[in-house]
């Protein structure tokens, strides 16, 4: 199994001393598509933001990585969408109005904020993501 492996192979790059010191190993399984889009889409809470499929493959491309992970998934957040509303809100592209949404578009692997959506009725009711349902227990 993969823990046995792991064990293995931790033996051959450590000392036993060190390796008697340490009370478990952990193996964590690689994330999913899934898991990362529910990851982004937690993210994105409190992002006044339209939560369309093609931001959500535009976020998962740009901020997660196999080799760490949705570490980086937050910080791109911040610097390639919430930098991005804000911007267009200081340029006036968009209106700064209390109970906005903003909507964006994905052009050449950019980021686009484009238009606002009145939501003033639905602020505390959670966002749903535009794409398809790939299981039934969502």
């Amino acid at each position: 199994n993969l823990e046995s492996e792991v064990r293995e192979s931790i033996k051959k790059h450590f000392p036993p001393e060190f390796l008697n010191r340490i009370d478990e190993f952990v193996v964590f399984n690689e994330l999913t598509e899934k898991d990362i889009r529910k990851i982004v889409t937690l993210e994105l809470r409190g992002v006044p933001i339209k939560k369309t499929k093609s931001l959500l493959d535009f976020i998962v491309k740009g901020g997660y990585s196999k080799e760490y992970g949705a570490r980086n998934v937050k910080r791109f957040i911040k610097s390639n969408v919430s930098v991005k509303v804000a911007d267009a809100i200081l340029d006036k592209q968009v209106p700064k109005k209390k109970g906005t949404m903003y909507s964006a578009r994905v052009k050449d692997g950019e980021l686009h904020i484009v238009d606002t959506i009145n939501y003033e009725e639905k602020l505390n009711e959670p966002q749903q993501c535009d794409s398809p349902q790939t299981s039934g227990t969502e």
